[in-house]
């Protein structure tokens, strides 16, 4: 066998082995792929490492190779269900593919964006053509910007490029596989070449999170978001089938959601052998377009409520287009569950082969069923593309398919599941109903978990009680009969199955606690007040008050056998008495009711109800209980607060005294688990801020007469309905009966000029609103607190008879009683003001002012004594200033009676002796105001009933005697007591001279000669300087009451004096030092502690603007002593406000007392920018919230301008160590160079009445209100309070502040929000004055933290969604504690959530736009957005017709209107802009400054080098010419038609008489097209054309068409070289034109129809022929030799090269060659034209003279060789003294031949416009089309040229033969 066919044989057996090979992975795959199917997922099919089964799979089709599945999981339990949705496809037969989505498809040009899925899906439709048929969001991405964190290619285009994440990749082949974080696109390439047995390219790839699965296996365990979350990912199965995944979560009890590895577990189910993980949240998406539907559907329920904007996605297409040809038909409904008999209407609809919809249905089509003992289906009803019919079961259970027919084909099927179900059940077992519900009652019918559905007749419905309601087919209508009451049972039968739920109806409420009545409590520990639940048995009840806050608690119950409660106690016999003293409060304290363990609620509560009685006078808490809540099953609860009582505005408002019935609302919290936490049953609550300071009256107490009782009965659990009569009578109104009958309103507090009045009250018992409302059975009226009467009473209300007053003030009292014995006494004061009345009036007259240690004194007084005949009288003063006596003046008889425990003096007068007395006080009360007074104290008097008797009235009967209304009452009159002295003493430093003595102070000067007492032990007197030195009492840590008096009795307040130890730096050196946000923009505010035992009360802080401090100034501050009570300790807050300061500069700053200082700091105060970016911190105060605090300065990264803390920055500010923890935090990396506005929380507030001194001292708050401006941005700070008159006060000043105020945008920060998610936060206020204010302010945003939630408000204006109004936002916490979420729909929360980790707000705005960002920061530093919200000032400009500022440096364009930006150069952005400093205009190319000139429309603009419009005055060839915004616009010094730049260093003109000149140097721009000439629209102007000596060519087109132009001048000394095409086409009246000598080119066409040119000077080519001949020859001869000398040479390398250099050249035309050098070369290096010609041709010929060297040498004979090496020649000397000159004469020939032939080739070196005669001829033929004449003559130069070269060489060679003849 030859050689050859064994090759052959071997290279295809190599071949065979690897297509054998090739097809191993494909084979393995199969294998994969059998072994993955075997195990397809189907009903019941268990999930292998999880506890779930599938209950529930239906299918569905979209398109060719495309399918989707719904998959319903659950646990055993049944309460663990999860609804996914699944879509595979396909894409091996090309049908189907898979794609990246993006908001646009070309993000490099249109910038980063975010868009639905679906949006997405419709962009790639419209740019595509083609139809998206699935999809999922995808992507990791920036939630600024839209900007991927990993890979984007669209269509081959990298977008993006980041191996950072995970990503899915779609190749050319149709292939689609899953990558790990880490691998670059090209491995990715590699890796799938290899699997797929050829090379393939990344079309499509979107990036992911992690990877989930990985060979088949689970590889995560835990993502970002541990728990159950909705998820989505993406697989691949071991046959490339792609599986896109979607689950739902958060979603109780539809669907609970997977944990990461549930959900990798379930792409392992689904046959998956690597999945990657795209989301773990609310943006989590799955759309899909079924079969026969026109567009994408979201089918998912997203956790968020809606779609959300995403990044990238992944799309499913279906390449397979639509044909609207009927293919089959969709016939629905399929794979559903029915009864026995049960009828099913069915449809089908057209469908093409693409699953589109079709034209129509055949017009045959008819229904059969599988199987007619199953049922029979009615005719098709055709219309159209749809058909119908109904399909009738027979009764017999099992599977009937129903299929569309035509032409005896099935088109389309349906299969129907008949079955009787295997279970009923109810979703609870009871259900709470109002009267006239319709409801289901939760119930379903399963078979095999498979809702089955039910006809009307199906169920055999049976109610217990047939008055509860009754049912229409399956739903039932509760009776309308509103006194029904009862827990029905329905029951529910199908055969064999039955199910019941109790329906509960206008249920009882259940009890909890009664006092013992009927509870099953044991009350023996209530008087046990305890710090803690633990411990106590279960069913104990106790009293529970916070530790170390000063209040006293004390519990027990009372009995109606006890006289003092025989007419209180309602219910039962006993109620339960709590008992509260906060007298010594020092902060928020309360007396909590509760049993010694939870208490679980039953079923679905609606409330928490209770009836509380609170007696006259009492200070009224703010009534609250402590719930859990739990949506686990119990594994986890939350705790909340619910309210009987408002807490805002502390005046005890909507609660009276009596009794009345209070609910706390739980219907917030239906479907949890619901329990009472121990000790937290009921909740009577104060603060030191105001919060159970007042009175039912509305009346604020002192804080000495904070202390009191309520009495307790009847708690209980309400379902619904509650059938007592819980609603108290209502009195609508107290009118005045007018002389004419009319009525008039009585106002509180009203003047009245008549003294006799007639008084008419409306009032009702709520019967229209209440069912239960028993109806009024008693109303009386008191007037002056004496009953008078009933009065006549009609359908209307009640009218008084004619009453008579005294002048002087008198109340009116409406009592009211309904049948219930809920009571209502409504209260209206007025003055009595006539010029006459019928009877004398009484009042007291408060005497002087209280004063400390001194008795104050309140008269009774008569405006008529002397017909004064009785009197008593009640007088309430408040119980810690004691009455000490009643004096009565001579000749008037009386006694008194003082009850200290309730604060009421009783005066009766029953004698008055005339005679003796005449005029002067009746009765004056002395009130004694003890030494022990604090400053800020207040006493409170009252009359609450007063009577007298008088002459005038003394001789009437009894029914006359009503008739006048002698008597006398007062509204509470506060009176605050004052001093003498006062003691100025800060908190005392144990040890610490420098605190060691306090100042008396009287009337702002130092008091001398004073006592002071300490403990009421005389201390001494103060010095001349008021004081006195108080050591001996700050030795030691401890607390002292100190007092001041003089001898005359006058005293100072009391004082508590505490020692506390000194902490901080025990150098006394600076610490903690924050920078604050200073009001103006020019300020900084500076803070710092330091140890007040080491350092001076002196704050200073130098200030340079150099780094070593030279040149400093100092700024003074203050300094304050600080104390922490519950800590024991004190330390000095220092603050420094500097001002003044220049925007830019750096500074360099020490701080300290003047003596210690601090190192040196620097700041740099910033400069103005567009963009104002500042944080927002909530709720810092715990320690799992500092710690997250940490975590998120790891983030802030020294970004933002400023921040804001709102509030609550410390749990408790009487420690000192809580104020370290978080100061210590903002000395952190990444804050601690930030200014910070501190928001004063209610916790810092909460400091015993100290005004928040401590956080306005450390935070350096500059008010209780104030507002700063930082660029755009205008920030109103609200610090807390709780007090309504303080709120008003503020709203009044925001709207005034906020019109000042000139910023885009409006920010209010407060801590407590307007719109809250805790109901019991304190927020109730705050909704109530705040949202007003807003919207007359124009606030923008109002940030707020205390709930600890995170949640935003739609934009909201009036309480309703406004796109325009102020959007609220709660800005979550930084970790720790949280309060269940009640989402108020009032509110319109577009967010609100618990769902996070720790979080901060970042704010972004400019004058165009402001971004509201929300990011959570994980418990491992990771960062994520948890919201954004963005709003815009002014709309984006219209079709992007931005006004542009352009950034020289940055390439950056900013739209001046709308803020726009985007990179110019990134975006290739062409059009006019103006350069941001300068404001010059430009025109930018691809984002390039143009320079020269530009066609614009029908005008030229020009630039300069800089790229600057032409704008003013420019020397255009010696005439001053004028531009405008880059425009020609004339010229002041000649009749100038156009002028402007040709080129760079070129200018042109052309005059009005026609003559255009080119002046400059160098080459003009070149020109593309005709029209982009500026001088084109003027060519026919033009009728001389001058150009200029430096000018060195004319570019095409340069003076085309111009057809008046009869004379072209070249200047003297033209150094012009090209003539380009086109350049002087169509110029028909030019007759002559001489070309300058230095022109080397002419291009083609370049006096095209120039028919008047007679004459045309064209320089001479022959010397180029010549000089490229001789040069080549030189170069070829030499080259020749030395190729012949190699071709022979005995070395082998040596003779391969010259063998190799002849056979390669030979091979390669001489055309060929020339082209290489010239253009292919070039790449490389640069070579002219004639170089290039030079070489290609000796190279050429120098292969051929080779060849022939080496035959005249090899001609001759060796014996001439060896004879002359004979005679001792070397080799070189032979062959050039022997061999060479006898082979010249064979040489010589063919060497003359070949240099003939060189010539004649040179013609081909024209082609490359090298200006030879061949070239020459081709421009002048170009130009004449004399091609017969040019070309003759050209071919006769070339033979003249070869005769005369022939000549030459015969002369040499008859030379060379001279000798041969001799």
């Amino acid at each position: 066998m030859s050689k050859p066919r064994q090759l052959h044989r071997v290279l295809s057996v190599l071949l065979c082995l690897c297509m054998l090979a090739g097809m191993l992975p494909a084979y393995a795959l199969a294998a994969d792929s059998k072994a993955a199917g075997s195990s397809e997922l189907t009903k019941g099919s268990s999930i292998e490492g999880t506890d779930y089964s599938v209950t529930s799979l239906k299918n569905y089709a979209i398109a060719p190779d495309i399918s989707e599945k719904v998959i319903i999981t659950n646990n055993a339990a049944g309460n663990s269900q999860t609804v996914a949705n699944v879509m595979e496809v396909n894409t091996a037969g090309g049908r189907a593919k898979i794609v990246a989505g993006y908001g646009n498809r070309n993000p490099k040009e249109q910038g980063w964006t975010l868009k639905t899925t679906t949006d997405q899906a419709h962009v790639y439709e419209k740019e595509t053509g083609l139809n998206v048929v699935g999809g999922v969001n995808a992507s990791w991405f920036n939630i600024n910007t839209g900007e991927p964190s990993g890979y984007l290619v669209m269509n081959g285009v990298v977008h993006h490029d980041n191996s950072s994440r995970a990503f899915i990749a779609a190749f050319d082949d149709g292939s689609v596989n899953v990558f790990r974080e880490g691998t670059t696109l090209a491995q990715a390439e590699a890796d799938q070449s290899a699997k797929q047995g050829k090379t393939v390219k990344i079309l499509e790839a979107v990036d992911a999170l992690v990877a989930m699965v990985w060979d088949g296996k689970v590889v995560v365990t835990e993502s970002g978001n541990s728990g159950y979350y909705p998820r989505t990912c993406v697989g691949i199965k071991a046959d490339g089938t792609v599986v896109l995944f979607q689950a739902d979560g958060t979603m109780a009890p539809r669907s609970v959601g997977y944990t990461a590895a549930e959900e990798a577990q379930m792409m392992v189910a689904l046959g998956c052998v690597a999945a990657i993980q795209l989301d773990e949240g609310g943006s989590s998406t799955y759309i899909s377009q079924r079969e026969g539907e026109q567009d994408v559907t979201m089918r998912n329920t997203p956790a968020g409520g809606s779609e959300r904007g995403i990044s990238g996605t992944i799309l499913v297409v279906s390449t397979v287009a639509a044909s609207g040809e009927f293919d089959h038909a969709a016939v629905t409904p399929s794979d559903e569950y029915y009864t026995p008999g049960s009828s099913v209407t069915l449809t089908a609809d057209a469908m093409d082969f693409s699953g589109a919809p079709a034209k129509a249905l055949p017009e045959d089509v008819s229904f059969t069923v599988s199987d007619e003992t199953m049922g029979t289906v009615t005719a098709a009803a055709v219309n159209g593309s749809s058909a119908s019919a109904t399909f009738v079961s027979s009764g017999k259970t099992g599977d009937v398919t129903v299929s569309l027919v035509s032409g005896g084909q099935t088109v389309g099927s349906a299969v129907l599941h008949v079955q009787n179900p295997d279970r009923l059940a109810f979703a609870s077992g009871e259900v709470n109903l109002n009267y006239k519900d319709v409801s289901d009652l939760g119930f379903k019918a399963t078979y095999q978990t498979e809702t089955v559905h039910l006809q009307d007749n199906d169920i055999q419905w049976t109610v217990s009680d047939p008055d509860a309601g009754s049912f229409t087919g399956n739903l039932f209508t509760v009776t309308g009969n509103v006194k029904y009451s009862g827990s029905p049972t329905v029951t529910a039968v199908r055969g064999d199955l039955t199910a019941s739920v109790t329906v509960n109806i206008g249920m009882e409420p259940t009890m909890i606690i009664d006092g013992g009545d009927a509870d099953p409590w044991d009350y023996s520990t209530i008087g046990t007040t305890v710090e803690s639940f633990s411990g106590l048995a279960a069913n104990a009840v106790a009293t529970y008050h916070y530790a170390g806050r000063g209040g006293v608690v004390k519990g027990s119950v009372v009995s109606d056998t006890d006289e003092a409660y025989a007419d209180i106690v309602r219910f039962g016999h006993n109620a339960v008495k709590l008992e509260y003293d906060w007298t010594n409060i020092n902060g928020t304290d309360g007396a909590c009711l509760g049993l010694g363990d939870n208490l679980a609620i039953d079923g679905t509560p609606t409330a928490l109800g209770v009836w509380v009685y609170i007696p006259e006078g009492v200070p009224v808490p703010w009534l609250r209980a402590q719930i859990a809540t739990s949506t686990n099953g119990g594994q986890s609860w939350t705790n909340a607060y619910i309210n009987f009582s408002s807490g805002s505005g502390a005046s005890g408002e909507g609660l009276k005294t009596g009794w009345q019935y209070l609910e706390a609302d739980l219907t917030s919290y239906a479907g949890a688990l619901i329990r009472v936490n121990s000790g937290m049953l009921f909740r009577a609550m104060v603060t030191t801020g105001g919060i159970g300071w007042y009175t039912t009256d509305g009346t604020k107490l002192d804080k000495s007469d904070l202390k009191g009782y309520i009495l307790l009965d009847n708690l209980c659990v309400v379902y619904g309905a509650n059938n007592q009569d819980v609603t108290a009578p209502v009195v609508n109104s107290i009118q005045l009966v007018n002389d004419d009958g009319t009525k008039t309103e009585l106002e509180n507090g009203a003047t009245l000029s008549s003294g006799n009045l007639r008084f008419f009250v409306t009032y009702d018992d709520s019967e229209e609103t209440d069912p239960y409302a028993t109806g009024v059975e008693s109303a009386y009226f008191y007037f002056d607190g004496t009953y008078r009467g009933r009065y006549d009473r009609d359908n209307l209300g009640s009218t008084s008879g004619l009453m008579h007053f005294g002048n002087g003030l008198h109340s009116i009292t409406f009592y009211l009683k309904d049948g219930y014995g809920n009571v209502t006494r409504e209260t209206r004061y007025f003055t009595v003001a006539a010029e006459e009345t019928d009877v004398p009036g009484v009042s007291l007259d408060l005497r002087g002012e209280p004063t400390v240690g001194k008795t104050w004194q309140l008269a009774l007084t008569a405006t008529d004594p002397a017909s004064i005949t009785s009197l008593s009288a009640n007088v309430s003063v408040s119980r810690s200033y004691p009455v000490t006596g009643v004096t009565f003046p001579e000749g008037v008889t009386g006694t008194y009676d003082y009850d200290a425990a309730k604060g009421v003096v009783s005066v009766s007068i029953t004698a008055i002796d005339h005679a003796v007395y005449t005029a002067g006080a009746l009765a004056v009360i002395a009130v004694d105001i003890p030494i022990s007074v604090a400053e800020g104290s207040s006493v409170n008097v009252q009359v609450t009933k007063g009577s007298y008797g008088c002459k005038q009235t003394e001789n009437l009967d009894i029914s006359d005697l009503n008739q006048y209304a002698t008597g006398f009452t007062t509204p509470v009159t506060n009176r605050p007591i004052e001093a003498m002295y006062r003691i100025q003493a800060d908190t005392a430093v144990v040890g610490s001279t420098a605190s060691a003595a306090v100042t008396v102070i009287r009337d702002g000067k130092a008091a001398a000669g004073v006592h002071v007492y300490a403990n009421d032990v005389l201390l001494g007197d103060t010095d001349e300087n008021g004081r006195i030195d108080i050591s001996s009492l700050t030795a030691s840590q401890g607390s002292v009451n100190l007092r001041a008096a003089d001898e005359a009795g006058n005293c100072s307040y009391q004082i508590t004096l505490f020692s506390y130890d000194a902490v901080g730096d025990e150098t006394g050196a600076p610490y903690n030092v924050i920078y604050n946000l200073a009001p103006s923009a020019d300020g900084k505010t500076i803070t710092w502690m330091s140890n007040p035992a080491h350092s001076g009360d002196r704050a200073v802080a130098r200030l340079s603007t150099n780094a070593d401090m030279t040149g400093a100034v100092e700024v003074e501050g203050t300094s304050r002593l600080i104390s922490y009570s519950s800590s024991k300790q004190i330390n000095r807050v220092n603050g420094v406000s500097l001002t003044g300061l220049t925007a830019g500069s750096t500074y360099y700053y020490r701080v300290g007392d003047g003596s210690v200082w601090s190192d040196v700091r620097s700041f740099t105060v910033p400069a103005a920018e567009k963009q104002t970016r500042f944080f927002l911190l909530a709720d810092i105060q715990e320690e799992a919230a500092l710690e997250g605090m940490g975590r998120i300065a790891g983030c802030l990264g020294g970004q933002y301008h400023f921040g804001v803390q709102l509030g609550d920055a410390v749990d408790n500010v009487r420690y000192y160590n809580q104020w370290q923890d978080a100061l210590s935090l903002f000395t952190l990396d990444g804050i601690r160079d930030t200014d910070m506005i501190h928001v004063v929380g209610n916790h810092e507030a909460d400091d015993s009445g100290s005004g928040a001194i401590a956080a306005r001292s450390v935070f350096g708050v500059p008010a209780a209100w104030y507002s700063v401006e930082r660029g755009d941005v205008y920030i109103a700070v609200l610090n807390h309070t709780s007090d309504k008159d303080t709120i008003q006060q503020f709203t009044q000043w925001l709207v005034e502040d906020a019109a000042k105020s000139t910023c885009t945008w409006k920010v209010l920060v407060t801590h407590v929000p307007a719109y809250y998610t805790n109901p019991t936060g304190g927020g109730e206020t705050y909704v109530q004055y705040l949202p007003a204010a807003c919207d007359a302010a124009g606030i923008d945003f109002y940030f707020s933290g205390n709930d600890h939630s995170y949640a935003r408000t739609a934009p909201m204006t009036g309480g309703q969604v406004d796109e325009n109004g102020t959007v609220y936002y709660i800005c979550g916490s930084t970790g720790g504690k949280s309060y269940s979420i009640v989402n108020n729909p009032d509110f319109h929360f577009d967010v609100a959530t618990l769902n996070f980790d720790s979080v901060y707000v970042d704010v972004t705005a400019d004058r165009f736009q402001a971004t509201v960002t929300a990011y959570n920061v994980a418990t491992d530093g990771t960062r994520t957005v948890l919201d954004q919200y963005t709003r815009r000032a002014v709309p984006v400009c219209k079709n992007d017709e931005h006004i542009y500022l352009f950034d020289l440096d940055t390439k950056e364009l900013f739209c001046d209107v709308c803020g726009h930006t985007e990179n110019a150069v990134d975006e290739k952005f062409s059009g006019f802009v103006r350069e941001q400093e300068s404001r010059r205009l430009m025109y930018l190319v691809a984002g390039v400054p143009l320079t020269g000139h530009m066609h614009y429309e029908d005008r030229f603009y020009f630039a300069d080098d800089q790229g600057y419009a032409y704008d003013g005055a420019y020397n255009i060839c010696g005439e001053t010419c004028l531009f405008e915004g880059g425009f020609f616009a004339r010229s002041t010094t000649a009749d100038v038609r156009a002028a402007g730049r040709s080129g760079t260093n070129v200018d042109f003109i052309l005059y009005g008489d026609g003559l255009f000149k080119f002046m400059g140097t160098g080459e003009n721009y070149p020109l593309s097209r005709v029209w982009n000439s500026p001088w084109y629209s003027y060519r026919n102007y033009v009728r001389r054309l001058y150009v200029d000596s430096g000018i060195t060519n004319l570019d095409r087109w340069f003076a085309y068409s111009s057809r008046n132009l009869t004379e072209v001048t070249f200047a003297e000394g033209s150094r012009i070289t090209r003539i380009d095409q086109n350049a002087f086409a169509r110029c028909s009246s030019l007759r002559t034109l001489r070309l300058p000598e230095t022109v080397t080119y002419i291009g083609y066409d370049a006096f095209t129809d120039c028919t008047s040119l007679r004459e045309l000077y064209l320089p001479d080519g022959v010397l180029i022929t010549f000089k490229i001949t001789v040069m080549s020859i030189c170069c070829a001869v030499p080259l020749g030799l030395l190729t012949g000398l190699g071709r022979i040479s005995r070395n082998r390398v040596i003779n391969l090269l010259a063998s190799t250099y002849v056979e390669v050249i030979r091979g390669i035309p001489l055309l060929v060659q020339l082209f290489y050098i010239y253009y292919a070369l070039s790449r490389f290096f640069q070579v002219s034209g004639i170089t290039s010609a030079v070489i290609a041709i000796s190279v050429c010929y120098g292969a051929y003279m080779g060849e022939v060297f080496r035959a005249g040498i090899m001609a001759i004979s060796k014996g001439q060789s060896e004879a002359a090496r004979s005679l001792g020649l070397n080799r070189f000397q032979t062959m050039f003294y022997v061999v060479l000159p006898q082979a010249w004469r064979t040489i010589l020939p063919p060497v003359g031949n070949e240099c003939i032939a060189m010539l004649k080739d040179t013609s081909l070196v024209s082609i490359m416009a090298v200006p030879d005669i061949m070239q020459r001829a081709r421009s002048f033929v170009g130009t004449t089309y004399l091609y017969f004449e040019t070309y003759t003559v050209i071919a006769l130069i070339y033979l003249i040229i070869t005769l005369v070269l022939s000549k030459c060489v015969s002369i040499m060679e008859s030379r060379l033969n001279y000798y041969d003849g001799k």
